[in-house]
């Protein structure tokens, strides 16, 4: 049975890459005082440098921290702070009310004052409620259009930062090649290994799928017992003449090469592994060919088609499924799962709304045999209840649902102490 392996952030996170939306925002607020003169960071928020002492005020290690540190500064200096509106202001005998600190940007605003901004698929629901909201307001349409334009302006931004973030926090720093750790422990899941399916029909990798697999799992099984026993061909001879065939494809929701050097074990063959292939849906860093994809893909949402009918392509412009189309790698995705039988593994993705229609396609196909949820155990409990509902919510079919999706005994946590080394 092929694989398709879905890798989203949570895999660089068990790498001990800061990558999540937490670690960006933290690290925006922390070296602010060394980055507000950049154009970059004044299109987000305004910091008179006449008045920038509050960086010293206290020590600053993310958003909140930063608003205390202004709100006690600005108490102690006599000014105004307006903890409703984020702004802070003060007087000069000459030129009279001075600004201190406000937002230029109110998309940049909006995720750093909401508490329920967590993670990089809440920032990309955040801009389609945000976009229904101004096609749903009243007025006209050149004030609607307006609006739009700056809110994808605002997004552009912030996509901007984030991959000058990536640049300088995580490729200039890890070592990609350079792996301590449990790595094994993934790798163990691609290796070609014979179960003797045939002679055991209690085989607990029968109760991953539906029944009527059973026939193409025990086919394939077979063929990798025969060459075992063959002491002169042996299963990793095999595999390397292509006598037993098994692909997986990385789906690598991610920007970053760590998945790079597990793709280059399983190419090595020292040990019999699956043919494996990589696409890097959403992009990759510093490449032209496959710019970072950052918006919204949920076109089963009700009120999509209102936006699509508004007939302006403005609207349209953050939608994943136009940014697919301008390289090859959602065709090459459809060219897997139309070929042969499938069975996904999750690693790492949380499988949020924001990508509904890619994984409505890939988990409702006819191919698609087994769904399989690596998730994240930590001290108290764990989330695989959370990722299986957000799978719910990709199906039109219930049933089919429940059919597919394997049970948490049959699953794994997902290692958390692999570690690239730094450069």
């Amino acid at each position: 049975m092929n694989k398709l392996v879905i890798v989203g952030n949570g895999f660089d996170l068990a790498h001990g890459l800061p990558t999540s939306y937490c670690h960006f925002m933290d690290d925006f607020w922390k070296n602010l005082s060394e980055n507000y003169k950049k154009e970059s960071i004044k299109e987000l928020v305004f910091i008179n440098k006449n008045l920038n002492s509050l960086f010293t005020y206290n020590e600053i290690n993310g958003f909140n921290s930063f608003i205390e540190s202004l709100s006690a500064y600005c108490e102690k200096g006599g000014y105004k702070y307006d903890s409703l509106k984020y702004i802070a202001t003060g007087h000069h005998k000459v030129n009279g009310e001075i600004l201190i600190f406000n937002f230029k940007s109110n998309f940049f605003k909006e995720i750093n004052i909401h508490n329920s901004i967590n993670n990089w698929v809440d920032i990309e629901n955040l801009y389609y409620d945000k976009l229904k909201e101004i096609t749903k307001a009243t007025g006209d349409f050149k004030e609607k259009k307006e609006r739009a334009l700056k809110l994808n302006l605002e997004f552009e931004q912030v996509k901007k930062l984030f991959e000058e973030y990536l640049n300088t926090k995580i490729n200039d720093v890890y070592d990609f090649k350079n792996i301590t750790g449990e790595s094994d422990a993934i790798l163990e899941n691609f290796k070609i290994v014979r179960k003797n399916l045939a002679d055991n029909q209690f085989h607990e990798y029968f109760e991953e799928f539906s029944l009527i697999d059973y026939e193409d799992l025990i086919n394939f099984d077979n063929e990798v017992c025969k060459v075992d026993k063959d002491g002169s061909t042996g299963i990793n001879n095999a595999v390397q003449k292509r006598k037993i065939l098994q692909q997986s494809l990385f789906l690598n929701f991610n920007y970053t090469s760590s998945i790079d050097c597990y793709i280059q074990k399983m190419k090595n063959k020292e040990v019999p592994y699956d043919e494996v292939k990589q696409i890097q849906i959403h992009g990759k860093l510093n490449y032209p060919g496959n710019v970072i994809n950052f918006g919204f893909g949920d076109e089963m949402d009700e009120d999509y088609k209102s936006i699509e009918n508004i007939n302006d392509n403005e609207f349209l412009r953050n939608f994943k499924s136009f940014l697919y189309l301008q390289n090859k790698n959602y065709k090459d995705l459809l060219e897997f799962i139309n070929g042969q039988k499938y069975q996904v593994y999750i690693m790492g993705h949380s499988c949020g709304l924001s990508d509904r229609t890619l994984l409505n396609t890939i988990f409702e196909h006819d191919n698609c045999r087994s769904i399989k949820v690596f998730y994240h155990q930590f001290e108290g409990g764990d989330n695989y209840t959370e990722i299986i509902q957000n799978i719910s919510r990709h199906f039109n079919d219930k049933k089919l649902m429940r059919e597919k999706v394997v049970n948490k005994i049959l699953c794994k946590p997902f290692p958390q102490d692999i570690r690239f080394s730094k450069k």
